[in-house]
């Protein structure tokens, strides 16, 4: 590369980039992901319709396998491939009403509860943090949203459910 000394700014040679090749991808990479985020999301969130359970499965990369249970509402185990097994139980009438989760890294809980039950969630671990009454387990329990979670580095496990969506003759003991 030669300088020019009228400009006192940096001669290129013709092929020669503006950017290193890093901050193209840095670009390309931040650019990927806004469109990412104004996409629509269509996974099985608690309180969702099951049939996205597909997307979910894509999405997260896990295999899949169903299972009619009590009830006549069916178990969908997804097991992504950080080994963390997921259970989202559907109801006869196609509702999503729980979820399970078991293994060493916490499931994404944000595209699983979806993001209305994700805030309503953070906010009352927010409110019980700075009220000193969460230690250990994390038990919030609102009107209608149950989140049990707990665990440390390399085994956690939890479940979510809604109580209002529960199927008749099925109970939370039901969840695991």
């Amino acid at each position: 590369m030669r300088f020019s000394r009228r400009h006192g700014a940096e001669h290129r040679e013709p092929g020669c980039r503006a950017f290193p090749r890093s901050a193209r991808a840095v670009r390309r990479a931040v650019a990927a992901l806004s469109l990412l985020a104004l996409a629509p999301a269509a996974f099985a969130t608690l309180g969702g319709d099951a049939g996205s359970i597909a997307t979910d499965v894509a999405s997260l990369g896990a295999s899949a396998q169903a299972e009619t249970i009590a009830g006549g509402a069916t178990r969908h185990n997804l097991t992504l491939p950080s080994g963390t097994v997921v259970h989202e139980y559907v109801s006869p009438a196609g509702q999503v009403f729980a979820i399970a989760w078991q293994g060493p890294v916490l499931p994404p809980l944000k595209q699983l509860l979806g993001t209305a039950y994700f805030t309503e969630y953070t906010q009352a671990v927010s409110a019980a943090q700075t009220d000193g009454h969460l230690r250990g387990r994390t038990n919030i329990v609102l009107d209608d949203l149950v989140v049990l979670s707990g665990g440390h580095m390399g085994a956690f496990s939890g479940t979510a459910y809604l109580r209002s969506a529960m199927p008749a003759g099925f109970s939370a003991n039901d969840i695991q």
